[in-house]
Parts: C-alpha cells; sequence; structure tokens
C-alpha cells in the first residue's frame, strides 16, 4: 500500500503549484485522481493539471486537460478556461481569445491575456497606455489575490516597453516593482521575468548599470525557479538564455 498522502486540488495548489513545483505538482494530481474524487475535485485536478503544463511550456498538455475539466459537469470550470485563455493569447488566436474574455468579464487573468497578445500585435485589439493603466488600477482594487494583482501590474507595466514613450517606461517601472512586492519572497519564475523586464526598461533608457544589475538578479531567480522544477525546459531555456546575455554585458566571450 502506497504511503503517498492524498492531497486536494486546493491543497496541491498550495503545497506545490504555487512554490513553482510543477512535475510534483502534476504527479500529485495523478495520485488525487487514481482516488476516484467527486466530478468537482476531478474537474480542479484536471485544471490544476492544465495550469502545470502551461508553466512547463506544454500547450497541447494544457489544453487537454483544461478542456478535460470544461467537459464534465455544468458550466464553465472557471480556473481551466481562464488557462484555455492563456493559451489562446500565446497561441494568438484571436477569435479564441476575445470569445473567452467576454466570457470572463474583466478579471485580472483577462486583462493580462489581452495585454500579453497586444505586446505582440496590437492591430485588433487597439490597446493603449493610458487605457492599460487605468483597467489594471481598476482591477487591482477588486483584487485580493496577491499573484493575479501581481501579474496584470507586471504585464501593464511592460506594456510600456514597446507602446509608451519615456515617461511612461518610468511609470511602467513603478508598476513592475510593486508587482514584485506582491510576488513576495516565492514565485521565483514571477520574479526572474518582473526583473528581466526591469531589465528591458532601463536598458531602453540607457541606465546601462542599473540594467545589468537587473539582469543579474533575473539570472539568480531562474536558478531559484530551476531548483524547484529541476525538468522545466521552459525555465532552463531563460535561465541560459539570461546567463548568456549577461556574459555579453559584462564583455565574456564563450572561448
Amino acid at each position: 500500500m502506497s504511503d503517498t498522502p492524498v492531497l486536494t486540488a486546493d491543497e496541491l495548489r498550495e503545497s506545490l503549484y504555487d512554490q513553482g513545483q510543477y512535475a510534483d505538482c502534476l504527479q500529485g494530481c495523478e495520485t488525487a485522481l487514481q482516488a476516484s474524487p467527486e466530478i468537482e475535485e476531478r474537474r480542479n485536478l484536471w485544471a490544476l493539471m492544465a495550469w502545470c503544463w502551461y508553466r512547463r511550456d506544454n500547450l497541447t498538455g494544457a489544453k487537454n486537460r483544461a478542456r478535460d475539466a470544461e467537459a464534465e459537469g455544468a458550466g464553465h470550470h472557471t480556473w481551466a478556461l481562464e488557462c484555455l485563455l492563456a493559451i489562446a493569447a500565446k497561441e494568438q488566436d484571436d477569435d479564441e481569445l476575445e470569445a473567452i474574455a467576454a466570457q470572463l468579464g474583466d478579471t485580472p487573468v483577462a486583462l493580462n491575456a489581452l495585454i500579453i497578445r497586444a505586446m505582440v500585435s496590437n492591430d485588433v485589439l487597439q490597446l493603449t497606455v493610458s487605457d492599460v493603466f487605468a483597467r489594471t488600477l481598476a482591477i487591482e482594487a477588486h483584487t485580493d489575490t496577491p499573484v493575479r494583482i501581481g501579474n496584470v501590474l507586471n504585464n501593464a507595466g511592460f506594456f510600456t516597453h514597446g507602446a509608451g514613450d519615456d515617461t511612461e517606461k518610468l511609470a511602467g517601472i513603478g508598476l513592475i516593482r510593486a508587482a514584485i512586492h506582491h510576488y513576495g519572497d516565492t514565485n521565483w519564475h514571477h520574479r526572474a521575468g518582473a526583473h528581466y523586464r526591469l531589465h528591458l526598461l532601463y536598458d531602453a533608457l540607457n541606465m546601462f548599470e542599473v540594467a545589468l544589475q537587473e539582469l543579474l538578479l533575473s539570472a539568480q531567480l531562474w536558478d531559484a525557479a530551476l531548483g524547484r522544477d529541476p525538468d522545466n525546459a521552459s525555465y532552463r531555456r531563460k535561465r541560459d538564455s539570461v546567463r548568456s546575455e549577461c556574459d555579453r554585458h559584462r564583455g565574456i566571450s564563450d572561448d
């Protein structure tokens, strides 16, 4: 008989997913599913698995598990639907993106997906910096989940990199620093990405020394994220890319 404890989706999310331990979280979900939970708990577990696969950059796996959660049970499963929205943004599927965003309404996850899509191409959405700032601040006032607040502040801040003037970039830096505060002492991958974005914004403002410090901190945080999910190929690619960029900034050759 296995001594592995069977945890609920909420327990797995708090103890493993929120700590960036996605491989262990996926295994915990599989163990919980083998215990034949009730329908709603199965949906919760599938939705959690969808986000684990999404964080590991496996969009096919994420989409399959999110659709499992959506297919069984009455009504939409919000977390699964949010994952499908995030996938649509990454895949640049504007029809799917707009349809799901309309279902979810003005939520942090919906706004994040729209901003992420607009960073690549703003032709369809035509978001402005002032509109993004206004919607972000309105959502922040009604959101009590620190990571969700952090994510919307992070994306809104970085939106200025491609769309804002120098004054707006400085405001964007402030939003990203607020995001890092909301991420706290964990959420290593979110913090790593946020510091890398600060590097890009400072670099665009010709503040090269502080840009390098942000880059070095990003590399350290990617190391910490990998320590918690060592087989995460997406994390490894990002960490290696940041490390290479650190070397270039320092003038160190590969030889």
